[in-house]
């Protein structure tokens, strides 16, 4: 589900018109209309000020909504430390060289290490934003 969606459905959810977000957020119905219907982008400033507006944490807008508590459902994953751990056992086995490490290491690991990152720094974006409510 796109971030407009998400949006237009937590605003209708809680029944909250158009006119209360726009004295709530600063942000003009206008300019509310354009993001609900994806033809505008919203800042995460402007998504900070919805979370706000709404009662909603920030990462309610990237990821699909999950039971009541309106959290995202998160598989553990291994930490970037054990990633990294898991790179170097495989860089240092017997008969490897530098320029092997990434055919040498276990299928996936890299591409599971990238993804990790991209959703940390999503979430650290997320909770920074947060941390001025």
């Amino acid at each position: 589900m796109k971030i407009a969606a998400r949006i237009r459905r937590i605003r209708l959810e809680r029944s909250i018109t158009l006119e209360d977000l726009q004295s709530k957020t600063g942000l003009t119905k206008n300019l509310m209309t354009r993001i609900e219907s994806g033809r505008e982008i919203p800042t995460l400033e402007m998504l900070d000020r919805l979370g706000e507006a709404l009662d909603v944490p920030i990462h309610i807008f990237f990821y699909d909504i999950v039971g009541p508590d309106l959290t995202p459902r998160l598989t553990p994953r291994p930490t970037l430390p054990e990633l990294a751990e898991e790179w170097q056992g495989s860089a240092t086995s017997p008969g490897s060289h530098r320029g092997s490490q990434h055919r040498d290491a276990p299928r996936g690991t890299w591409a599971r290490g990238v993804r990790r990152v991209n959703v940390e720094m999503k979430l650290l974006v997320a909770s920074f934003f947060a941390s001025f409510r």
